[in-house]
């Protein structure tokens, strides 16, 4: 599922779409959603987002749900940008989702 200069045009939708649908065969049990829906403020998770800068995988910090359905709230960065909020579709109601990687529950 990495991205890199082997794979032509991996910033696509296609490319996201595929991983998408491995990752819901191969797991099932209402994937992503009910990976979502275990989701607190706090926690970290990895999407693919087919980004061939970083082998296709993004972390960001879950900080909840925005107003749009399955769209959540997070505070992300890239290698030499600053942190900043964003959102991320993690839930097919808000249409194809970044494909859930992993999620991590910091220790408390």
């Amino acid at each position: 599922m990495n991205c890199d200069g082997s794979i032509p045009n991996c910033k696509s939708g296609e490319q996201i779409r595929k991983v998408y649908e491995r990752l819901s065969s191969e797991i099932g049990g209402g994937y992503p959603d009910a990976w979502a829906d275990e989701l607190q403020p706090g926690d970290s998770i990895v999407i693919f987002n087919a980004n061939s800068s970083i082998r296709g995988s993004h972390a960001a910090i879950f900080m909840g749900w925005s107003s749009r359905n399955g769209v959540a709230n997070v505070i992300q960065g890239s290698p030499g940008k600053v942190v900043k909020r964003g959102t991320i579709c993690l839930k097919s109601a808000c249409g194809l989702p970044f494909p859930l990687t992993s999620t991590f529950k910091p220790e408390s």
